[in-house]
């Protein structure tokens, strides 16, 4: 419809705020918590009128994970399930990019 490919970056990185706010019409973003995500929201619309572009002109969108059972408990032990299958080693990768170290 709008006659070219929707442009999505992913990321939060600094680098990756920056070529969102110059060029991207979509980011997708998971953050930790609401705090941090408004922080999020605030600094790449900030970066982008800063580049001349208007605020609507990027889209948000945050990832959630969500697990779903018939209870709390239920929830909670196909977490612990999924958990459990993750290897030492791609935890350890996970965290250090999470972390950005």
């Amino acid at each position: 419809v709008q006659g070219w490919p929707v442009i999505v970056q992913a990321g939060a990185s600094d680098a990756g705020r920056q070529l969102a706010a110059e060029t991207a019409e979509v980011i997708f973003a998971a953050p930790s918590d609401l705090a941090s995500g408004q922080r999020f929201f605030a600094d790449v619309k900030g970066r982008a009128e800063k580049l001349g572009r208007a605020r609507d002109d990027i889209k948000i969108l945050p990832g959630a994970f969500v697990i779903v059972g018939d209870s709390v408990e239920e929830a909670r032990a196909k977490r612990a399930k999924l958990d459990s299958l993750v290897y030492y080693e791609s935890g350890i990768a996970s965290l250090s990019i999470a972390l950005g170290h």
